[in-house]
C-alpha cells in the first residue's frame, strides 16, 4: 500500500514523487486486469461473429448448371427443378445460433464496468478494496487510487477508453449476424430463380433429343399434349409454366 503515515503535510505532488515506482505498479495492475478482461470479452465477441460469417457463406447456396453436354430436353427440368427445390439457406439467422449471447453478455457487462471504474479515482478506489487485505481505509484507498490513475498514465487511459463500450460493440454484432442471415435468406431465393428460369435446349416435338420441331404454316401448329415431346416437364412438375 503506497500510503505511510507521517508527523508533516505532504503535497499530493511530492507524495507521488516519493511513490511513483509503486504508483506505476498499482497503475499497470489496473491496467492489466482492464485489458485482460476486455481483450477476453471483445474476443468472445469476434469469434462468434466469424462463425456466423463462416456458417452463413457455407449455408448459402450457390447456381451450379447442368453441364451442356448433359442438357437434354426433359432431363434439364428435372435437374433444375430438384435443384431449386434444395436451393434454401441453411446458415445461421442471428448471433445466438452460434454462441450463448447471455453469456456474451454477462461478459462484455463485466468487462465493461471494469474499464469505466478503472477510468476514474472513486472507481478504482472501488476496485482496490475489492482485492485488497486486511484492514484498508477509505482514506489509504482514495490516495492508493489517485497514485494509481497517475502511475497508469496513457496506458490506462487507452484500456478504459477502448473496452468502456463493449455492450454497445456486442448490439453491433448481433445486429451484424442478423442482417448476414437475412442476406443469406435472400442469395437463396435468387439462386431459386436462377434455376426456375434455367436456359434449357427446346423440347422436341414428336420426342426424341434434339430434333428440331417441324416448321408449321403459322396458325396450323398443334397444341402440345401430355406425353407428347414438347409438352413442358416443368409444368408437370409445378403446375404452372416456368416461361415462354
Amino acid at each position: 500500500m503506497a500510503y505511510q503515515r507521517g508527523t508533516g503535510f505532504v503535497g499530493l505532488q511530492q507524495y507521488l514523487g516519493a511513490n511513483e515506482e509503486q504508483a506505476k505498479k498499482m497503475g499497470q495492475g489496473i491496467t492489466d486486469q482492464v485489458n485482460t478482461e476486455g481483450q477476453a470479452a471483445q474476443g468472445a465477441i469476434d469469434t462468434a461473429s466469424q462463425a456466423v460469417e463462416a456458417q452463413a457463406a457455407a449455408g448459402t447456396p450457390t447456381y451450379e448448371p447442368l453441364p451442356d453436354a448433359q442438357n437434354l430436353p426433359g432431363t434439364a427440368d428435372l435437374y433444375n427443378y430438384g435443384k431449386m427445390q434444395q436451393a434454401t439457406y441453411k446458415g445461421p439467422k442471428a448471433l445466438g445460433d452460434v454462441a450463448d449471447t447471455t453469456a456474451l453478455t454477462k461478459q462484455a457487462a463485466g468487462a465493461q464496468q471494469t474499464a469505466q471504474l478503472a477510468g476514474t479515482d472513486a472507481g478504482r478506489a472501488t476496485m482496490l478494496a475489492k482485492s485488497a487485505q486486511g484492514s484498508y481505509g477509505l482514506g489509504a484507498r482514495s490516495l492508493d487510487a489517485y497514485l494509481a490513475g497517475r502511475g497508469g498514465g496513457q496506458a490506462l487511459e487507452q484500456a478504459t477508453s477502448k473496452y468502456a463500450k463493449l455492450q454497445d460493440y456486442l448490439g453491433t454484432a448481433e445486429k451484424t449476424a442478423t442482417a448476414r442471415g437475412e442476406r443469406g435468406v435472400a442469395d437463396a431465393a435468387a439462386v431459386q430463380e436462377q434455376y426456375r428460369t434455367a436456359p434449357t435446349l427446346p423440347l422436341t416435338y414428336g420426342g426424341g433429343d434434339r430434333i428440331r420441331n417441324p416448321i408449321q404454316t403459322p396458325g396450323t401448329m398443334p397444341e402440345p399434349q401430355p406425353g407428347d415431346g414438347s409438352y413442358d416437364l416443368w409444368d408437370r412438375l409445378t403446375g404452372k409454366k416456368r416461361r415462354t
